[in-house]
């Protein structure tokens, strides 16, 4: 234990310990304490307000609430710090904010901040926990059977969000029942929950689901999309169009870059979908899905496949 003695306003010079026995206990009680040391307090403030932005595969940005220091120590840590902990990151920096580079992807990492004046040391800030972008590899193959399931739930390393709602029931979840489907179709084996659903309205509108960033060693041009789309109801004027762009940033809607539009022709039969991402110029490397504009939609996705276009199974059809 410790005890601050710089809350103390009194005059005195000596420090004095005394112990209290409790009056029903026996005269002869005794306590004891060791290890007994005196040391000087920090003349430094801890720094408030820790957050973190711009996360990236092996990156992010944190900044802090300055308060009356020349330099500021950043650690950070896979797991919540400890005495025996080792940084996996521990660097000196003079401005009230930094970007932090090195990262591994997909990781958790805790961030602690305390400023340094001269030989004075402040105490460390609560954690800020955050965790790095996922790097998804290609052939990649979700039918979403081994994801958790229910509002609130995303699979794992996507970004789920809605930009006009923080409703669980207008962002993109894991669901977890079986498609009805029309009488007259006959579904795959593999067509089978759970899915991936999309719900927006016309005020609840633009839900996005993110997916991993893509490996740096992969070129977005060669790759190719396929999924089935489905529309879960026997309505034959509701909207059933997903766009599906590419972006760079997964928290940040004006990143995305539209690639295509993929649909629903008939209610009750799911489509089988296929996007080419040839034509893409931009810099983003993160596959995405938003609903469409001020329009109400539910939609539902499965057997998502990323590939590379050279193995295209419409494709090889066409060319047989």
């Amino acid at each position: 234990s410790a005890v601050n003695l710089g809350i103390n306003n009194a005059n005195g010079k000596y420090i004095a310990i005394s112990a209290k026995l409790d009056v029903k206990a026996s005269a002869t009680n005794a306590c004891y304490f060791d290890d007994f040391s005196i040391d000087s307090l920090s003349h430094c403030n801890t720094p408030e307000g820790v957050t973190v932005s711009r996360i990236g595969v092996n990156n992010a940005t944190l900044s802090w609430n300055p308060v009356a220091a020349s330099k500021w120590n950043v650690q950070l840590f896979t797991a919540a710090k400890t005495a025996s902990s080792v940084a996996a990151v521990d660097t000196i920096i003079e401005s009230p904010y930094c970007e932090i580079k090195g990262l591994a992807s997909g990781t958790t990492y805790y961030a602690y901040v305390a400023a340094v004046e001269g030989e004075n040391v402040s105490e460390y800030t609560l954690p800020c926990t955050f965790t790095t972008v996922y790097v998804m590899t290609v052939p990649y193959y979700n039918d979403f059977t081994s994801e958790p399931t229910g509002t609130g739930k995303k699979p794992l390393g996507w970004v789920m969000f809605n930009e006009k709602s923080t409703s669980t029931s207008y962002t993109p979840y894991v669901y977890n029942t079986a498609w009805s489907f029309d009488k007259s179709y006959t579904a795959p084996s593999d067509l089978k929950k759970p899915s991936l659903c999309f719900s927006a309205t016309t005020s609840a509108y633009r839900a996005y689901a993110v997916m991993p960033a893509i490996a740096d060693t992969i070129n977005i041009n060669e790759l190719y999309l396929s999924c089935y789309l489905h529309y879960n109801s026997t309505s034959t004027t509701a909207i059933t169009d997903l766009e599906v762009g590419i972006m760079s940033d997964p928290n940040d809607p004006t990143t995305f870059q539209l690639v295509d539009v993929i649909h629903v022709e008939t209610p009750k039969i799911p489509q089988n979908c296929y996007v080419s991402f040839a034509g893409y110029k931009g810099n983003g490397r993160m596959i995405a899905f938003r609903t469409p504009n001020e329009k109400a939609v539910t939609l539902y996705l499965d057997n998502l496949n990323i590939g590379y276009i050279a193995y295209w199974p419409a494709l090889i059809v066409s060319m047989a």
